[in-house]
């Protein structure tokens, strides 16, 4: 068997050290190709680290780059660093400062989505230090179209329930589940998992929130659902009955109220808002994208991009 290594010239790799060539990594701004932690680290081996994933969003008509509800996407790192004892010196304003000088030093003039992590970075599964610290940004657009939607099955594999691996800390552990449940699904033809937790109730996608919409009326999870505090959730709760007058429910969700929905959609920093045509072979309302999913899609961007002063308070500009 031909032993695997890293191809510094493989062209994902390649394109990444062009158009993101800085990494911040343990206080220096290191070339992305030179950003590395030991092989036998218990972040290597066991995925013991915990992370968020921001985004950041370019204004053409102003010339300006600015990072979407930074301030919260840092308190829920320390939240995260907390549950899984991972300590760190930095607070959320210096973890901030250093976010900042990593765009500004990659010089971005587009959207880009940044991966703040920090890891373990000792041999000793139990150990609490040291602690290392990465953050990685690159352009990225959406990650799926509006058009025409996603197909969606739910997986076999079950979401963690929080006495064992707790989905409210976004650990990179936590993906393996994400990653079956994915690969599941896409060998039977969907585009994405949906999880069901341990009591048999919706949970969330790999990465992503589930919202559902009968009636008008908007349904997604409750955050004691085994899922992750996401804060795409989290505006959205707050946007949809002040902005587009929608009723939003926070609860248990079956299984079958997702085939009965008349739209439905996935949300997340990185995911945005995808909507959701088709869910176990079963089409969301007519199979094609709804007319509130497109209002909430609109609404969204123009928050995001900073098209809307009145949710300014919700931008960091770089």
């Amino acid at each position: 068997m031909t032993p695997s290594k890293w191809d510094q010239n493989h062209p994902i790799w390649s394109e990444w050290s062009q158009t993101a060539p800085y990494v911040w990594m343990n206080g220096e701004l290191v070339p992305f190709l030179h950003a590395q932690m030991p092989v036998m680290s218990a972040a290597c081996r066991a995925g013991v680290n915990v992370f968020e994933g921001i985004r950041a969003y370019w204004n053409e008509a102003r010339g300006k780059l600015y990072v979407f509800r930074m301030r919260e996407h840092y308190q829920r790192l320390v939240e995260s660093m907390r549950i899984m004892h991972l300590p760190r010196p930095e607070g959320v304003a210096e973890m901030e400062a250093l976010l900042l000088d990593t765009l500004r030093a990659n010089r971005f003039q587009t959207d880009v989505h940044v991966i703040h992590t920090v890891y373990l970075d000792a041999p000793g599964m139990e150990a609490l230090g040291p602690i290392g610290m990465y953050i990685v940004a690159r352009p990225r657009g959406r990650l799926h179209p509006l058009e025409p939607g996603i197909t969606c099955g739910v997986s076999s594999w079950q979401r963690m329930p929080d006495q064992a691996t707790p989905f409210r800390a976004k650990s990179g552990g936590n993906y393996l589940n994400t990653r079956l449940g994915g690969v599941e699904v896409r060998r039977h033809g969907y585009d994405a998992a949906i999880f069901l937790n341990t009591r048999g109730k919706v949970a969330e996608g790999g990465g992503a929130c589930v919202f559902a919409i009968k009636k008008g009326v908007v349904i997604t999870p409750s955050i004691t659902s085994d899922i992750l505090e996401s804060i795409t959730r989290d505006t959205l709760v707050e946007l949809l009955p002040r902005e587009l007058g929608l009723a939003v429910e926070q609860r248990d969700v079956d299984r079958t109220e997702l085939y009965m929905c008349d739209e439905a959609f996935f949300c997340g920093s990185g995911w945005e808002i995808v909507p959701i045509r088709a869910i176990d072979g079963v089409p969301v309302g007519g199979g094609e994208v709804g007319p509130l999913v497109r209002k909430i899609y609109d609404l969204y961007f123009n928050i995001v991009r900073g098209n809307r002063p009145d949710y300014r308070r919700w931008l960091t500009e770089v």
